[in-house]
């Protein structure tokens, strides 16, 4: 059953589903930076229809491809259906968003969403940024507006790499957000689970001056509006220096072109799997809860037809597993090859790619290469993978001081679930042309430790009062000794205790802070140190100290700027302050100038309330932000500017309630206008909305 809220679609699927434990993980939290949909808590596991079918797929084929899914690889954790090219011909409703092609799908997507979710599956379909050439050309009328698609375009800029059948969107133009809405609220009506988004760029395909990063920001807002979980993978060979932005856009990204070969009969070959052994490292920094590197599919499924032997497979699975690549494959399913299935569905392989952990080469000047994990797995072990990708058999060998220990270590071949045996140094093997070996290293002797971490990450409190941090002390292999606590970065005129001052792992201690009346109003990063012999640990958190006369500026819409000084400032220096919007979106500012300002012109920094709904600040000639943070309407927001008046430039962050302070920019430049201004002393808040107001309090300089 499928609960809908209309506005924006709020939608909640209520469905049977089935529960195949293979390991024990731990909980992951989200890595910084990355997708805050909920989604990607480990690489996804499924199917794609484009090695196999290209476009010629349909609704039956789909079906028999979930039948088989469910019988053979859904025990292990393969989940997603994803239909590519094919499932829609161009085809567009009456207001332009993406529709199936009913010769190919009679029943539609809905009923097949459904037929795949009975399996205990998800269904994913393919679509590209942009507005469609058809759609512009069309002039559909975005629904719910009297506002038509040649309103939001821009012809002359294409809005994907491929063919340039796709223009970019005017996010500045009325109608825009609605029109991306009204397909985000489509597919999560239709119970659509993942969405892949192909020609994204910069990155790979025919036009290389294509930019989807603004089109991709605003359709992840609006899929997260929808309150139904969709998961988004990007392709293709997307360009690294994006690395962040597609990070917060995105569960996936390809790092590489199409894996396909290009020949009849064969899915792939050696040239296209070697590739990922050189582009794969660079990237592996930024994989983690939330999204991680898409190699594109692992051709595994049908035998001889993969284009790989049977050695490379096995190798192509390795580097795939150890890299904790997403784990999907492009055969097809209805005729698996008894020996890829066997790899396919081989737990311990599989458990290393869920798992998390990124295993990358120690060196890569050589075709003989080891890959491993730099910091242990949650029961201390090390995944290693040796790898020869040279034109004859090899030896490949790793010593454990290069993986960071010292001492003899137990060894198991995850392939073949084998103990090797207790190692005293290390590890060697010979290795056919493209063979490999992937390995569980445990250490003989482990290291008892614990981890720190203290919640919330930031509090408010007033001059005079008096506030609270949970530390939390956890043992990592066996520790339960006593952790000391302490704490630095604690403004004048303040008092600090725990309660109790040393915990016992895994255990909890209060962090308790009285400020006075001559606590310093602002904003300051505290960090708390535990300490049990030789072994240290730190957490840090954010307190924000405001003055007990609290005095507000609020701007009206229609209304001019409302402009407060404060001491003049010609250095570096901290401008920290609470804002609260009426109403989201909105269009409000608030910034700092030399002199009262009636103009946008006359302020060097400006912090804004935008009318997609999310909070960005002025970089220069443009407004920019780190990453994407949705604001709500009567919500305060505490504001920090870190200000260099003599560089011209300052990074500002901002901290919703309860939660965690998150980037704006770092080091971006003052408004153009202002870069010569030796000093600032005034700020100013603004309404450019037709309605709402912006009020902002507890001002710090």
């Amino acid at each position: 059953m499928l609960q809908c809220k209309t506005s924006v679609l709020r939608c909640r699927r209520v469905i049977g589903s089935t529960v195949v434990v293979i390991m024990t993980v731990a909980v992951f939290s989200i890595l910084a930076g990355a997708a805050d949909n909920g989604l990607g808590q480990r690489p996804y596991m499924g199917w794609s229809s484009w090695s196999s079918f290209h476009k010629n797929i349909n609704e039956a084929l789909i079906r028999s491809e979930a039948d088989a899914m469910a019988a053979h690889l859904k025990p292990v954790g393969y989940t997603y259906i994803n239909m590519d090219s094919g499932w829609t011909t161009k085809n567009f409703d009456s207001n332009g968003r993406p529709t199936w092609d009913t010769s190919k799908f009679p029943s539609g997507i809905p009923a097949l969403a459904d037929y795949v979710h009975s399996k205990g599956l998800k269904l994913g379909v393919y679509l590209k940024p942009g507005l469609s050439t058809t759609v512009l050309a069309a002039n559909s009328q975005i629904l719910g507006t009297n506002i038509h698609v040649k309103d939001i375009a821009i012809p002359s800029v294409p809005g994907d790499t491929e063919t340039g059948d796709s223009v970019k969107i005017d996010f500045t133009k009325p109608g825009a957000d609605e029109y991306v809405q009204s397909i985000a609220n489509q597919l999560a009506s239709w119970r659509v689970d993942f969405v892949k988004m192909d020609f994204v760029g910069p990155g790979g395909g025919n036009i290389k001056t294509a930019d989807s990063r603004e089109y991709m920001r605003h359709f992840m807002t609006a899929l997260k509006n929808t309150g139904f979980p969709i998961w988004v993978e990007l392709s293709n060979s997307l360009s690294f220096s994006n690395v962040t932005t597609w990070q917060q856009v995105s569960n996936g990204w390809r790092i590489d072109g199409d894996i396909e070969s290009g020949v009849s009969g064969t899915l792939t070959d050696w040239t296209n799997v070697s590739k990922r052994f050189n582009d794969a490292p660079k990237w592996a920094p930024f994989a983690g809860p939330g999204g991680w590197s898409d190699f594109d599919a692992l051709q595994l499924g049908n035998g001889s037809h993969d284009g790989l032997t049977v050695t490379e497979r096995q190798t192509a699975a390795t580097v795939w597993a150890a890299s904790c690549a997403q784990f999907f494959t492009g055969a097809d399913l209805r005729n698996l090859d008894s020996t890829d299935l066997a790899m396919m569905t081989n737990t311990e392989v599989i458990a290393v790619d869920q798992a998390g952990n990124v295993a990358t080469p120690i060196s890569q000047a050589s075709s003989q290469q080891v890959w491993r994990t730099t910091k242990p797995n949650a029961d201390g072990s090390f995944t290693v993978a040796l790898f020869n990708l040279g034109s004859a058999t090899a030896t490949v060998s790793v010593s454990w001081s290069q993986l960071g220990f010292s001492g003899s270590a137990g060894a198991r071949d995850l392939w073949s679930h084998s103990n090797l045996g207790t190692m005293a140094s290390g590890f060697s093997a010979s290795l056919p042309s493209h063979g490999s070996r992937l390995l569980k290293v445990t250490p003989s002797t482990v290291s008892a430790d614990f981890s720190i971490s203290a919640t919330p990450a930031s509090q408010t409190v007033t001059v005079g009062g008096s506030t609270s941090y949970t530390v939390n002390i956890g043992s990592q292999n066996g520790f339960n000794g006593s952790v000391s606590l302490g704490v630095n970065g604690v403004p004048a005129s303040t008092t600090t205790s725990f309660a109790p001052a040393s915990v016992n792992a895994p255990g909890t201690a209060a962090l308790n802070i009285s400020t006075t009346s001559s606590t310093p109003a602002g904003t300051y990063t505290l960090t708390i140190t535990g300490t049990s012999g030789s072994l240290s640990h730190t957490a840090t958190i954010t307190l924000t100290v405001q003055s007990s006369t609290v005095t507000c500026s609020t701007a009206s819409a229609g209304g001019g700027w409302v402009n407060t000084s404060f001491a003049s400032q010609s250095g570096t220096f901290t401008a920290a302050f609470d804002a609260t919007p009426s109403a989201s979106p909105t269009n409000a500012v608030a910034g700092l100038s030399n002199g009262a300002q009636t103009a946008y012109a006359g302020f060097a920094t400006i912090a804004r309330f935008n009318p997609s709904g999310q909070i960005d600040a002025r970089n220069g000639g443009a407004y920019a932000a780190a990453s994407i943070i949705p604001y709500s309407a009567g919500v305060q927001y505490h504001f920090r500017m870190v200000v260099n008046v003599p560089a011209h430039t300052y990074s500002i962050f901002v901290t919703p309630p309860g939660g965690a302070e998150q980037t704006v920019g770092s080091n971006f430049v003052f408004r153009t206008e202002q870069n010569t201004v030796t000093s600032l002393n005034w700020m100013g808040v603004f309404v450019g909305a037709s309605s709402g107001t912006l009020t902002v309090c507890n001002a710090s300089f």
